[in-house]
């Protein structure tokens, strides 16, 4: 099964003020920070629904509901943008391990967002399941017995074999890949981790394996990259003929419709 192109550098597009049309054949990557100018917060709240004030309003502390009320509003006007609607119109169903999907009975539109600290990255695309997960690459005390607990052999060789100073950048190749992977199925971390892997044979790209779940090393296509220096991300995308194309949010993408 041929992969997915990896970029040797992802170059942040800025969006266009009609957005292009979705195609399966198109993965769309969102950057975004939490760190949104004090004008744009106000209207990014105005656009939650009841049901999430609710879950925000059980939040003990301030910052955690600043964070779930910006996070959500930016996920809302993402989605916006693509479908040319008011943010405020979507609505959302949640599978049973709480992965949210749209509640649009006439469209295929799917996505998955991820954060770490104060990055966000959101994947949109239709016709096919996605899933995709960010992380900030630091050092782990407990690095390499964590990745005994929850990597398989396979990645644990990989890792063993990493010099020093490039453990951290496979460790969270191998951890995001994994995440990206459960996300897109939307079975969260409820599978047995060891029995994924994300190493080809060559241990260096990612290439699922899946013992419990054999058929979807067919079904679905992984890719990592580097969404800002120090952070690491990755793919996971339902079938093959697809292609990432990169986009950078700002407060202009964001243009409520009354």
């Amino acid at each position: 099964m041929t992969q997915p192109a990896i970029p040797e550098t992802v170059i942040w597009n800025t969006p266009p003020a009609t957005p292009p049309p979705l195609d399966e054949a198109v993965v769309h990557v969102w950057q975004m920070t939490l760190s949104q100018p004090e004008n744009v917060i106000p209207a990014l709240k105005a656009t939650l629904s009841a049901d999430e004030r609710a879950r925000m309003a059980r939040l003990n502390q301030p910052s955690a509901r600043e964070k779930f009320a910006i996070t959500r509003g930016l996920l809302r006007a993402t989605l916006a943008y693509h479908l040319q609607i008011s943010p405020a119109e979507l609505r959302f169903n949640y599978l049973s391990q709480g992965k949210p999907m749209l509640a649009c009975p006439d469209t295929d539109v799917r996505f998955n967002l991820s954060h770490s600290g104060e990055l966000l990255v959101c994947a949109v695309t239709t016709g096919r399941l996605v899933g995709v997960d960010v992380e900030w690459m630091r050092t782990m005390r407990q690095m390499e017995k964590f990745a005994a607990r929850f990597y398989s052999p396979q990645e644990n060789e990989w890792l063993a074999n990493t010099p020093a100073a490039e453990k951290a950048r496979v460790f969270f190749s191998i951890w995001t890949g994994k995440e990206a992977y459960l996300k897109g199925c939307g079975d969260g971390i409820t599978r047995q981790l060891r029995d994924i892997s994300v190493v080809d044979a060559a241990g260096k790209n990612l290439r699922l394996s899946a013992a419990d779940r054999p058929e979807d090393v067919s079904r679905w296509q992984l890719m990592a990259f580097e969404p800002t220096p120090g952070a690491i991300g990755a793919l996971a995308v339902e079938g093959v003929g697809w292609q990432p194309v990169f986009w950078q949010w700002d407060d202009q993408t964001f243009n409520p419709r009354e």
